[in-house]
This record gives structure tokens, sequence and C-alpha cells, in this order.
């Protein structure tokens, strides 16, 4: 299994590796874990969100032919997602608002720890979905 996958989305076909180091050659060791694993068969779409601030440019990033990678629309940052959610409609921020705040699930007591995980999981794939709709 592909443990740099931080999210899955079976649904939309989105993967999403978070990591704090930005460099390339990281950004290309998690392509090649990924397409040596043939994830690309199942994720449409791969996502990597830099905690910080990642590089300027990512060139000559070797990409398995056929998969749309772009380094400048997959590779994000804080910043990027500040500069998405700026641009957003009313109502898309407002959709955006509603979905972190169901995020605060109620724990019932028989609901396990587990299943509270999965429903967290589910909101915030339909953030990501929403962002990369925009």
């Amino acid at each position: 299994m592909f443990l740099s996958l931080n999210s899955q989305d079976e649904i939309n076909s989105i993967a999403v590796q978070v990591t704090s180091n930005p460099r390339k050659l990281k950004i290309q060791e998690t392509l090649n874990k990924f397409f040596n694993n043939t994830l690309e068969i199942k994720y449409s779409t791969l996502i990597i969100l830099i905690l910080g601030k990642k590089q300027l440019k990512y060139t000559n990033l070797l990409v398995k032919e056929g998969f749309n990678f772009n380094a400048d629309q997959h590779i994000i940052d804080f910043e990027n997602i500040t500069s998405r959610l700026l641009i957003l409609s009313t109502k898309k921020i407002e959709q955006v608002r509603n979905i972190l705040k169901s995020d605060r699930l109620p724990t019932v007591a028989n609901q396990s720890a587990k299943s509270v995980f999965k429903s967290k999981q589910l909101i915030r794939k339909k953030i990501v979905k929403n962002l990369i709709e925009t």
C-alpha cells in the first residue's frame, strides 16, 4: 500500500499527500511511488499539500504519460488555499463554512472513534472537491 497518501476520495478519484518537505526530490519520490503502485488507475487527480511554503517552480518532474499532473495546479500550500478561498463566490464560501462547521460532530456514546474519523474524512473530502471545482 502507498502509505504516503493521507486522504483518498474514491468517489471523485482524488488522492492527497501531505508533506512538510517542499523539495523537488520529495515531490518526485511521491510521484514515483504513486505510479509504481499504479494508483493512477484508481485516482485521476493527485494533490500534494505542502505544510509551509512550496518552491516557486517544480520543473522537469517525471509524470507517467497520460496522467494529468500540473505542478502549478496540483502542488499546493496554504497560500494557494487562501487564494482560492478569496475568489470563491459568497455561496461557495458559505458551503465551505458549513462543511467545516459540520466537522464538529457530536460524539455519541456508542459511536466508535473509527466511525467519527470516517465521518470527518468525508467532510474534508467535500472541501477538497469544492476547492478543486472552482
